[in-house]
């Protein structure tokens, strides 16, 4: 158990080291008595960082993040809560969970993109009814196959993002999952409340799966990364690891207060000038680049924009435009003029 003096932060915002360090995560050991999905048999040992995708990293690596935010995604952590994150499009809502993911070496984000007709079961596992109809009458009409297996179900279960992101991880230290769910505020009007008993009760089951009789106690099933994970026979995914749940919305539509109240909440907002700075220098790897009065004259447009909600400029969109400048596709004044409100949407 932690004592005040031993608390420091789990996601640090001024982070400067070239690997991953989890050992931060160790003060999230212990989760709050409500929020106990299932007790791990150890909560010692060490962190084995989980493998990333180089795009995933380099998203991670470059990204910024104010102190008071990081404090923020602290608190979710250490209270098992899902993160409401708000804020104008191109401020970097999902890339603050690569940037958690490679920080605490998480291993790849799990990602679910939110539409209209997305439904919860669709992100957690998908049942191949067809395909297993078919090797069974094929099965069936080939005597040298024999009977089909029950226990082969699981090759016809393939877990979604959150339903991977649920699987439980066994002994060792608290090491979550990082659970993307994108532009949440894009959902059917039933989304969110089905969310909200996944998030209260911390399991799902497969009844694909209990419906069976299973000679061993697990059945294997294929995850969203792409490998096969042990599941118990009785279809029920209970977490161990509470997963760090990052949710964006760009506030087009509102919430419960039923969903939003067990949610920890953060906006963000555009940068100041010496965040947006810290962002460039991040980004665009040529510093001479920065130091331009073409690039200066950019900066100077989106800083100008920002207290117009009509007139703001993306982050993304300004960095677009200042490797526009290093390109030389910017060479005159017509040029920018031009190009410069195409790319930043102004035009």
């Amino acid at each position: 158990m932690t004592t005040p003096t031993d608390n420091k932060p789990i996601y640090r915002h001024d982070f400067k080291k070239s690997d991953p360090d989890p050992e931060t995560l160790r003060q999230a050991n212990e989760a709050p008595p409500w929020r106990v999905f299932s007790t791990k048999e150890s909560v010692e040992g060490d962190f084995v960082t989980r493998k990333m995708d180089l795009d995933q990293i380099r998203r991670g690596q470059s990204y910024r993040v104010d102190r008071e935010h990081a404090l923020v995604v602290d608190a979710a952590i250490i209270l098992r809560r899902p993160i409401l994150l708000s804020g104008y499009p191109g401020v970097g809502k999902t890339s603050l969970a690569y940037a958690l993911a490679w920080q605490l070496g998480l291993g790849n984000v799990l990602r679910w993109s939110i539409t209209s007709r997305s439904t919860l079961k669709d992100s957690l596992y998908h049942y191949e009814a067809i395909g297993r109809l078919n090797d069974a009458a094929l099965s069936k009409n080939d005597v040298s196959k024999g009977k089909s297996d029950p226990n082969d179900i699981g090759k016809y279960i393939t877990l979604g993002p959150v339903g991977t992101a649920f699987l439980p991880n066994g002994d060792g230290p608290y090491h979550p999952r990082v659970l993307l769910i994108d532009e949440i505020d894009k959902c059917d009007i039933d989304l969110p409340n089905d969310l909200l008993h996944l998030m209260e009760e911390g399991q799902f089951d497969i009844p694909e799966i209990s419906r069976m009789s299973h000679e061993s106690d697990t059945v294997s099933v294929r995850t969203a990364d792409g490998d096969a994970k042990p599941v118990n026979k009785s279809g029920v995914i209970t977490c161990d690891d509470f997963p760090i749940v990052i949710m964006t919305t760009n506030e087009e539509r509102d919430f419960s207060p039923a969903f939003t109240r067990r949610c920890i909440k953060l906006h963000l907002d555009l940068p100041d000038e010496q965040k947006l700075q810290d962002i460039l220098s991040a980004h665009i790897k040529d510093k001479k680049l920065l130091a331009l009065e073409e690039t200066k004259k950019l900066v100077a447009e989106f800083t100008g924009r920002k207290s117009d909600p009509a007139m703001r400029i993306s982050v993304d969109r300004l960095i677009n435009a200042i490797h526009l400048l290093g390109a030389g596709r910017l060479a005159t004044e017509a040029d920018r003029e031009g190009l410069v409100q195409a790319v930043l949407g102004t035009k």
